[in-house]
């Protein structure tokens, strides 16, 4: 049977409260225990209802739009873009454990969601002002376990407690108390989380420059010009490291997939949710899809991007693609319904796959929403012959 752990820590400013007096007994420890657990709730809660907010709120005309023409430089664009509402640093991979080849997956996002849009930041006498929001989720499933284990941390980013570097200046990307993604002295990624329960060391390093997904600078998200974001990918990154789940550590070895995205508006009013796939064929090359779901359901709109192994790409446009759902899990703890096969055919391509998840309960519950992500298995055909790889959905 599956098992599902989860934690969460929001704000860094939950007061401790002493626990003995000068006799050395502790005669107030329930009513300190039961304030703690009312503060732990509360702060839950507003962090709940503050996310959910900056989920919701229409995109401010001050914020800068994702517009056609976009030029990407390094390392500029590795960094935080401040004038954008939302953005983020998104890894997935499937690991192993050296020597007995035990397969893992894992997810660690960063991200960032403006606040106060640039025209309305007048400077600010107090460190407790801040522009924008942090937060960070941090999943690992051991597939032969059959556990699932999900954490997830925010802070408001004052006090320098998240961020994101500077070229030249700082090498650190993104952090959250921390947790943090930075550049590696010799290129390539350094990635670190970790909680009581759960931990993750990876160093990452490509071959290959980065993917950029779309056409001009922008990657579509709708036919209107204006649900776009800038968005480039590291679709295959070598990732040696140690995971930690309980009381145990892994040593691990596998590939890793970096997605990085910055946007004002991304999905339009007639939308209602996404899916996301990523591939990594075995003997190289790689594939990108995803689709946007109208309110009934539907694929309303579609796009991807095929890696050859060399590194050259092909961008797949709105129709394209073709996802079928073939089998659905419902978890008993949400009542959500997720489909964990789907059929994915690119007939230009001649290309038609199975994805099937690894396992099926991959379901994150977090303070603010409930999602799928997991690791998953590929098998199909392309031009008649067989094809297999690995993969990451997000639904």
């Amino acid at each position: 049977m599956n098992t599902w752990n989860y934690d969460v820590e929001l704000l860094p400013f939950v007061t401790t409260i002493p626990g003995r007096n000068s006799t050395g007994t502790r005669p107030h420890r329930n009513r300190h225990r039961n304030l703690c657990g009312m503060m732990l709730l509360v702060t839950r809660i507003l962090s709940s209802f503050v996310i959910g907010l900056l989920a919701l709120a229409p995109a401010h005309a001050d914020w800068a739009q994702a517009r056609p023409g976009w030029v990407y430089e390094f390392p500029r664009d590795e960094f935080s873009h401040p004038d954008f509402k939302t953005e983020w640093w998104y890894f997935t991979g499937n690991l192993r454990e050296a020597g007995s080849g035990r397969r893992f997956g894992y997810q660690l996002t960063f991200f960032r969601q403006g606040i106060r849009p640039p025209g309305a930041r007048p400077p600010a006498a107090s460190k407790f002002v801040t522009d924008h929001f942090w937060f960070a989720h941090f999943a690992i499933s051991d597939l032969e376990g059959k556990t699932f284990h999900a954490k997830e941390i925010a802070r408001r980013g004052a006090f320098d407690e998240a961020g994101s570097g500077m070229p030249s200046e700082d090498p650190r990307l993104a952090w959250i108390g921390d947790w943090s993604l930075a550049m590696a002295p010799t290129g390539g990624y350094v990635l670190h989380a970790s909680t009581d329960e759960l931990s993750l060391d990876l160093e990452l390093s490509s071959g290959h420059p980065p993917i950029f997904h779309g056409a001009n600078g922008i990657s579509a998200k709708s036919p209107d010009i204006r649900n776009a974001s800038h968005y480039y990918s590291h679709p295959r990154l070598a990732s040696t490291g140690r995971i930690r789940i309980g009381g145990r550590t892994f040593e691990v070895e596998g590939q890793s997939w970096f997605d990085r995205e910055w946007s004002t508006s991304v999905l339009g009013k007639d939308m209602a949710g996404w899916d996301w796939f990523s591939i990594q064929f075995d003997g190289g090359g790689e594939l990108m899809l995803f689709q946007l779901r109208g309110h009934d359901g539907t694929a309303a709109f579609t796009s991807g991007t095929m890696i050859a192994a060399d590194g050259r790409s092909q961008s797949l446009e709105n129709g394209a693609i073709q996802l079928t759902p073939l089998r659905r899990w419902k978890p008993d703890r949400t009542g959500a319904e997720y489909p964990v096969e789907w059929r994915a055919e690119v007939p230009g391509l001649d290309l038609t796959l199975t994805v099937k998840a690894a396992m099926p309960d991959q379901e994150l519950r977090l303070a603010a929403v409930t999602y799928w992500e997991g690791a998953t298995t590929v098998e199909g055909t392309r031009s008649g012959q067989p094809i297999r790889g690995l993969g990451y959905l997000e639904m």
